[in-house]
């Protein structure tokens, strides 16, 4: 595995998420909040990254659901990884990137990265699924590992 200048590891962790719409750690825009065609926001689902040999530096991830069931109502950061990147134009569409890095490292293990709240379209269900992109320890050497979600339907 090739190591990638300390400048350059929020560039790596970062570059899938900052080839997209700006990016905010806001939630998203409830625009049919007074329609009454969502639901309340979901319990949170909890996004973890397991990385057994070696601390977490940054990630990206890609959360996957189904835009026409569930649309994302919020990202909540986890007290490690406290500013995530994504873009909350994105939170309907069914594809959303999640990135963020930190400078003091994360113990090797399972993390949790961010807890995610979403709100059901008509009272409908989606699928969960979370795609890994990217893992780096802080030194920006590549990092084998695995991203998933706490649980596999929402809302």
């Amino acid at each position: 595995m090739s190591r990638l200048p300390a400048s350059l590891l929020l560039l790596a962790c970062l570059g899938c998420a900052a080839s997209r719409e700006s990016a905010t750690v806001e939630s998203a825009p409830r625009t049919d909040r007074d329609t009454g065609l969502a639901a309340p926001a979901s319990d949170p689902v909890d996004i973890t990254v397991d990385t057994p040999d070696a601390p977490l530096g940054c990630y990206t991830v890609v959360i996957l659901f189904d835009p026409a069931a569930v649309q994302i109502a919020a990202i909540e950061p986890s007290p490690e990884f406290r500013a995530p990147d994504y873009s909350e134009h994105t939170f309907h569409t069914g594809e959303v990137v999640l990135s963020a890095y930190q400078l003091q490292p994360a113990p090797p293990g399972r993390i949790l990265v961010a807890r995610i709240r979403f709100e059901s379209l008509h009272g409908g269900q989606s699928r969960l699924d979370v795609r890994l992109e990217s893992l780096y320890d802080p030194d920006g050497v590549p990092l084998r590992g695995r991203a998933q979600p706490s649980r596999t339907r929402v809302p």
